[in-house]
């Protein structure tokens, strides 16, 4: 097994600097001439596995294919006598773009499009040999300094790459049937379906969501597993980055929505055509107004996805027929008025088109995507018998307008419905208690669910801080960030002023108390000497009363 102080080919292996899921990377040298490289070595566990074995060799013919400035170079690859696979490549010293974005987001807007503008150069070069990277994800985008410029772009782990169209048949690594392949965050609509038909536009969409995420410091579908985040890259259009960061312009968040279409026709159709757009935002938004599309709402898909899943089929100039179904929210966040807008304009050229009335009525081609929309039943008769009644060409606009404008109340009915909808909550500084009445909902940064068509009023507070109240509707912020300021200090107790009072003069002495003597004790009378009862006379009977003769 290789480890320091190995010896791989002509290079002595020196420490260990990291490892992923699939591959340690370790510094290695070459004694001779000193030049210093990195060896990465796939985990012994995979190694037996041979379709592991696969992506980890197409890495290396993929890179050797490619060569350019913006993809890390690869000097050699094989196996050691011992069974361990391995890469020599050049030895990058530097960040993770993962790494700035956690510890620096929201980046300024320039920087951000500046290191994009050097992504696509590197990927359009693989995208030229046939090569879609299949895994653009941060931490898979090197910032190294050269030449001056701290933020140079390399790329990395070509594991998942994949050859397309005439170069196909050259692919080597075989994708078991089923497999999913990619990163939740930044994975295209199509290949979150596991579609066999992707192709370079996949890395667009992920590059999308990367220049989302610089500009927020937030992917732009949140969810609690896998599975939640695949569900909303398919079917919910992404946040609008100038509400969660007002620097980033308009014109701007056009071309990132563009590029992040739920379907890949919408999308730019290379990363050429990505970079001048990056370059020039200004003059993409115009070219946008131009063509018809006024509304900044997902970069945008038009109105083909525009109608409920049970709707018509529609003819599209192209030949084949679509059905306007469940990706109609790509457009649903779309005020109400610019809606209408849209219809109108598009209206309006389909009358412009053609004076002749038809069953089916055209977009001109250069309005992205056009779409046809089938008259109303009634109105039938009149169009295919145009000779029995001569009809003004001002009539096909009013009836077009009418459906048109039909359709654009049923999707604001849709677009304004209840339910639930996550709302982004933030403060300066953070770790705020947020508040609802008496419940407590987190401590900012968080997410949580209100709503849709409620208006809460939040309370922020924060121990040294003054407290905020907020009041939020979901339906129209979709992020709030409040900034708190801190609590004056306490006032300083008043130190007691000096009287000038003269002191204060003794009391008058208290005035004698006149005592009087104590009464003379009472002497005590003796008791009279205690008589017998005198006894009772008793009256004697009368014959004792009889003088009795003394003789």
């Amino acid at each position: 097994m290789i480890s320091v102080g190995a010896k791989v080919g002509n290079y002595e292996v020196l420490q260990k600097i990291g490892e992923g899921a699939m591959a340690s990377v370790y510094m290695a040298h070459h004694p001779t001439i000193g030049k210093r490289v990195a060896l990465k070595v796939i985990h012994p566990e995979l190694a037996v596995n041979t379709e592991m074995l696969a992506r980890f060799f197409n890495e290396a013919r993929a890179v050797t294919q490619i060569g350019h400035v913006h993809i890390v170079d690869v000097r050699d690859f094989g196996q050691t006598p011992d069974g361990d696979s391995f890469i020599v490549m050049e030895l990058l010293e530097g960040r993770t773009l993962g790494q700035v974005i956690k510890s620096e987001a929201p980046l300024a807007p320039e920087r951000a499009c500046r290191i994009a503008s050097q992504m696509c150069e590197g990927l359009g070069a693989a995208h030229v040999r046939g090569i879609i990277h299949r895994d653009v994800k941060p931490d898979n985008v090197m910032l190294i300094e050269r030449s001056g410029d701290p933020d140079f772009v390399k790329l990395l782990d070509f594991g998942l790459a994949k050859l397309f169209g005439a170069g196909a048949s050259m692919m080597q690594a075989k994708t078991r049937a089923g497999s999913l392949l990619g990163t939740a965050h930044y994975m295209a609509p199509e290949q979150a379906e596991n579609s066999q038909k992707i192709d370079q536009r996949v890395d667009i969409y992920a590059l999308g969501c990367m220049l989302f995420e610089m500009l927020t410091g937030r992917v732009p579908f949140m969810g609690e597993g896998f599975g939640d985040v695949i569900i909303k890259h398919l079917r919910e259009p992404p946040p609008m980055l100038s509400r969660i960061n007002p620097k980033v312009s308009v014109a701007l968040e056009r071309v990132i929505l563009h590029a992040l279409a739920k379907k890949p026709e919408f999308r730019f159709i290379s990363m050429d055509e990505f970079r001048e757009a990056l370059g020039n935002p200004e003059e993409f938004s115009r070219k946008m107004n131009v063509s018809g599309i006024t509304s900044p709402q997902e970069g945008v898909s038009p109105l083909g996805e525009l109608v409920a899943p049970d709707a018509p089929t529609l003819a599209l100039p192209s030949g084949a027929p679509q059905r306007l179904g469940a990706d109609a929210a790509t457009m649903m966040g779309a005020a109400p008025a610019e809606v209408q807008q849209v219809l109108a304009a598009r209206a309006h050229a389909s009358a412009m088109q053609s004076a002749t009335p038809q069953r089916t009525m055209f977009l001109p081609t250069d309005a992205p995507p056009p779409v046809a929309m089938p008259m109303a039943a009634d109105t039938l008769d009149d169009y295919e018998a145009p000779e029995k009644k001569r009809m003004s060409p001002l009539v096909p606009a009013v009836i077009s307008i009418s459906v048109l404008l039909a359709i654009a109340v049923a999707v604001y009915a849709w677009s304004n419905r209840g339910g639930l909808t996550r709302v982004h909550l933030q403060s300066e500084p953070s770790g705020v208690e947020v508040l609802l009445g008496d419940r407590v909902l987190g401590v900012t940064p968080f997410d949580t669910q209100l709503e849709r068509l409620g208006a809460f009023e939040l309370e922020f507070r924060k121990s040294g801080f003054l407290s905020a109240k907020r009041t939020v509707s979901p339906r129209e912020m979709e992020a709030v960030s409040v900034r708190l300021l801190a609590a004056p200090p306490p006032p300083e107790p008043e130190e007691p002023k000096p009287q000038d009072t003269k002191p204060a003069e003794p009391p008058p002495p208290p005035k004698p108390v006149v005592t009087r003597p104590a009464p003379k004790p009472i002497a005590a009378k003796p008791a009279p000497p205690h008589k017998p009862p005198a006894k009772h006379k008793t009256h004697r009977p009368l014959h004792d009363m009889l003088l009795e003769p003394s003789f």
